[in-house]
């Protein structure tokens, strides 16, 4: 008898990090997500050149603010998903980085959608006007 991989269902998304047409392949986006499990995280969608598509949930471990303009999510698989607040244009930017150690820089949706989620929805902060 083999070991059973769970896999994350996601329950609820909202768009976080869209993918914008006018751009060629490779695309990326990204949605915040309430799990099947109870756990909240994140689904990120890519497709690669040869149009091939992968789908990648990432369950948050921990969050923290090491600053008033920013928010850092650590994922169970070790990913840091770090979201700021760029000073200069008030927009909101992810920097996604991985096991693989690639690292992607994307700014996200102009309005944030909550997900009624207590640990995903702290990104809202990061969106009201000073």
């Amino acid at each position: 008898m083999g070991l059973l991989e769970s896999k994350l269902y996601p329950q609820t998304t909202k768009p976080i990090i869209k993918h914008v047409s006018q751009n060629l392949l490779p695309s990326f986006s990204m949605d915040t997500a309430k799990f099947s499990d109870g756990s909240s995280g994140f689904v990120i969608t890519t497709v690669d050149l040869a149009k091939n598509s992968s789908v990648r949930t990432i369950s948050v471990k921990f969050v923290y603010s090491p600053s008033d303009n920013s928010i850092v999510f650590v994922g169970n698989d070790e990913s840091i998903l770090a979201f700021v607040r760029d000073r200069f244009t008030n927009n909101v930017v992810c920097s996604i980085t991985s096991n693989s150690k690639e690292n992607i820089v994307r700014f996200c949706v102009i309005t944030y959608e909550p997900i009624e989620d207590a640990v995903i929805d702290k990104i809202a902060e990061l969106y009201k006007k000073f």
